[in-house]
């Protein structure tokens, strides 16, 4: 079982239309919105999805939402990166890679498996030729994280 939107498989929570969301997505969702994020059913106060809510968020559980959320938009940019056939594109995604990657260095210092991929990047990327030629910018993204993650 896992939230309908991030995939969370934590701090889970059922609304009365019986749909699974973590507390984090239904949280935001309900300051939106009184519906269910799926079926659109009325979600009232009284429903048990608003008694098994925390008071408060607590900095872990939006850590966690945030490396979710980083998770998925890392692996759709690698995605379209593998897919790509004209170097053009290859290269804007990853200008989009490595900004997206800067902006959550945080989560990449913590985690060793993002750390290695991201370095394992930059390697391949140092060792092409058409990069050195065509896109000296992204070679200046392995200055920035050398300096980020020493």
């Amino acid at each position: 079982m896992s939230c309908n939107i991030c995939y969370n498989h934590t701090y889970l929570v059922k609304t009365s239309c019986e749909h699974t969301f973590c507390t984090f997505c239904i949280k935001k969702w309900l300051l939106l919105k009184n519906t269910c994020p799926l079926c659109r059913k009325t979600i009232y106060k009284n429903d048990k999805v608003y008694n098994n809510l925390p008071i408060r968020m607590t900095r872990s559980l939006t850590y966690n939402s945030r490396e979710n959320l980083f998770y998925l938009k890392l692996k759709e940019l690698t995605d379209k990166i593998n897919q790509s056939f004209l170097f053009e594109e290859q290269i804007r995604l990853l200008r989009q890679y490595f900004k997206l990657t800067y902006e959550n260095i945080s989560i990449i210092k913590n985690n060793s498996t993002y750390k290695k991929t991201l370095i394992d990047t930059l390697i391949m990327i140092e060792n092409n030729k058409f990069f050195e030629e065509k896109a000296y910018d992204i070679k200046i993204w392995k200055y920035k994280f050398d300096e980020k993650l020493n």
